[in-house]
């Protein structure tokens, strides 16, 4: 029997895949964010208020990016 390649739909496994693995990158950086907000808070706290600053925009960044993802796998799905 011969193998049968669906192209269209291991492209949109890959195109899925790599918005899981840049997904795990952006938590990486929460996780950095996160942990300088800790350091910072037990040597007094200084800049807690500009580092959540910067989370809230990440955030905002990063949700944008993500439905912009969203939309895009749906367009190539035929969705």
């Amino acid at each position: 029997m011969q193998s049968v390649s669906n192209k269209p739909a291991n492209e949109q496994l890959e195109n899925y895949i790599f918005s899981i693995e840049v997904e795990l990158e952006r938590l990486s950086y929460f996780e950095a964010l996160f942990q300088a907000i800790e350091a910072d808070q037990a040597k007094g706290g200084h800049f807690v208020k500009a580092l959540a600053k910067i989370g809230a925009y990440l955030a905002a960044e990063f949700s944008e990016c993500s439905q912009l993802d969203i939309e895009q796998l749906k367009s190539e799905g035929g969705l």
